[in-house]
């Protein structure tokens, strides 16, 4: 999992490091965008201020079309699964911020104004909402003292999931991710190596992601695959989680993961 550059002409793709001798900027071809992160960044930052600060964000690329479908479908899959989004009064809170019991997620005023900012926070409160784990503990774990060593888990899990959803939509993450290199290290990657984590990223990552086409009889066929690959993470992952509760009754929201993919069509 990681995310990729891209330049387009003989431009300097943005974000990438310091400007080269003899290169210029990246303009964007028309129906493209570039939206200047923090990460490695040289010259301005597209970011608001007030949410620069927060926290690292990466340099996303791609175009226009690319990212109205990704946010179009983060805001269906926000919708069939009974999740409120909410927007913040101008100035106030975080940039993001998914609340369990309201199952609503609440975004910064600024991110409006900015599409691949607000689909990208997006996408990573959604990785909370669909993270198996954070539905069963999240409430007793995460931003907890008691249990600090498991929030830097939740947020790999929705950053983690965010960007293979960015990605499946043909956007462009660059350069490496400093959010998850501050929050869990360096060799975050290896941590999907481990069953729980790895079915938890399969979980949450697989519902963001584009849905394949069905366009064709072999295109029907990939897709029933890959939904039925999806229903078997789901399963383990629960059934891991269920084991874990032990004698702890396991509430299954009416509107499940599986009831999630089940309004897919």
């Amino acid at each position: 999992m990681g995310g990729e550059s891209q330049s387009w002409g003989n431009g300097f793709a943005l974000g990438s490091g310091g400007l080269p001798v003899g290169y210029t900027p990246v303009v964007p071809p028309p129906g493209c965008f570039v939206l200047r992160g923090t990460e490695g960044k040289f010259g301005p930052t597209d970011v608001p201020a007030r949410l620069a600060v927060q926290r690292p964000w990466p340099t996303i690329q791609g175009r226009e079309v690319d990212l109205e479908d990704a946010i179009a479908w983060f805001e269906h899959i926000a919708e069939i699964s009974d999740i409120r989004v909410m927007r913040l009064a101008p100035g106030m809170g975080q940039a993001g911020q998914y609340s369990l019991p309201e199952r609503a997620i609440y975004l910064a005023d600024e991110l409006f104004e900015h599409p691949a900012l607000y689909g990208w926070v997006l996408a990573h409160e959604l990785g909370h909402a669909v993270d198996p784990r954070f539905e069963a503990f999240g409430e007793i774990e995460y931003g907890q003292p008691k249990h600090r060593h498991q929030t830097p888990d939740y947020e790999l899990i929705a950053e983690g999931a965010a960007l293979e959803a960015f990605l499946s939509f043909r956007l462009y993450l660059f350069p490496e991710n400093d959010y998850l290199v501050n929050t869990v290290g360096k060799k975050w990657r290896k941590r999907f190596r481990n069953p729980a984590m790895g079915g938890r990223i399969r979980v949450a990552a697989g519902i963001l992601r584009e849905p394949l086409p069905q366009d064709t009889r072999e295109q029907q066929r990939k897709y029933r695959q890959a939904q039925h690959n999806l229903q078997s993470a789901i399963r383990r992952a629960d059934k891991r989680i269920k084991d874990e509760m032990a004698g702890i009754r396991f509430k299954e929201n009416v509107l499940s993961r599986k009831a999630i993919l089940n309004l897919w069509r």
